[in-house]
């Protein structure tokens, strides 16, 4: 007889004819074995994307102080490499990929949520939608582009805070999706609300906030100096921390509704 602690023998009993039904394995059932599962813990992925992008800060650093003391700001290939202040290198990439990441588990939490018919699907959808388009703009720098004509439109003189001129239709852009999404912010759980808006006031604070003085800075002093090298790090170190504190959330959010989401592939 097989028992669910382990293996005995019965005595002989010429009646008993049945067969011995051997275990079944998970995946006969369309299980996976729990030896093929992957755990996410929230807190150990905020530390290694943590880790990550410290080194970045730190390898970006180095060549700024390089160029700094040595009087050279000629354009060298590594410094360009992880230069924080440049699209198209190491941390730009890093970026993109904490908000894909995000709007891929965004996509799941609406794939969940409509599932069970929960409120604010329109919602989730957006912030999926939302955060694709800010990794493929983190790619390809579209936002940059906005620059010289908004500047024109400007005055393209004395622009102060505005000198990177994206970032007043970016913060009026901030301004309305913070309306549209005070409802659905108040229905979350209190624990996600407040993650949420912890990791939006960072991030924004690097994108919009930082950016403006950084701008301002540039406007007067130029960006061939080591205290504009700081901005550029408190700007994209924020940005960084920001998307990785948004992670976590969302990734607590899955442990505490869901609890188990599986993936399965399939061949048709």
């Amino acid at each position: 007889m097989i028992g669910q602690t382990g293996v005995g023998i019965d005595p002989p009993n010429p009646v008993d004819t049945s067969p011995v039904v051997p275990q079944v394995p998970h995946e006969a059932h369309g299980e996976a074995a729990p030896e093929n599962s992957f755990i996410l813990k929230p807190n150990s992925v905020c530390r290694i994307l943590g880790t990550i992008a410290l080194l970045l800060i730190f390898a970006d650093l180095a060549g700024q102080l390089f160029c700094h003391y040595t009087g050279d700001y000629r354009p060298r290939t590594i410094i360009k490499l992880f230069n924080l202040d440049r699209e198209s290198n190491v941390p730009s990439s890093f970026s993109a990929f904490l908000l894909l990441a995000a709007s891929a588990l965004l996509a799941v939490i609406t794939v969940l949520e409509k599932r069970r018919q929960s409120p604010g699907i329109f919602h989730w959808t957006l912030l999926a939608a939302g955060f694709l388009g800010m990794a493929f703009d983190e790619l390809c720098s579209l936002h940059e582009k906005l620059v010289a004509p908004l500047q024109a439109l400007l005055g393209g003189r004395y622009l102060g805070i505005f000198y990177f001129a994206w970032v007043l239709p970016g913060g009026l852009l901030v301004l309305g999706l913070g309306l549209l999404f005070i409802r659905f912010l108040w229905v979350l759980p209190p624990k996600t609300r407040v993650a949420f808006i912890a990791a939006g006031v960072t991030y924004v604070g690097g994108a919009i906030g930082m950016e403006s003085v950084g701008g301002l800075h540039v406007e007067s002093h130029g960006r061939n100096n080591l205290s504009y090298a700081f901005l550029v790090v408190l700007e994209e170190g924020l940005e960084m921390a920001g998307a990785i504190l948004f992670l976590r959330a969302l990734l607590n959010y899955l442990s505490d509704n869901f609890g188990e989401v599986r993936l399965r592939f399939s061949r048709r």
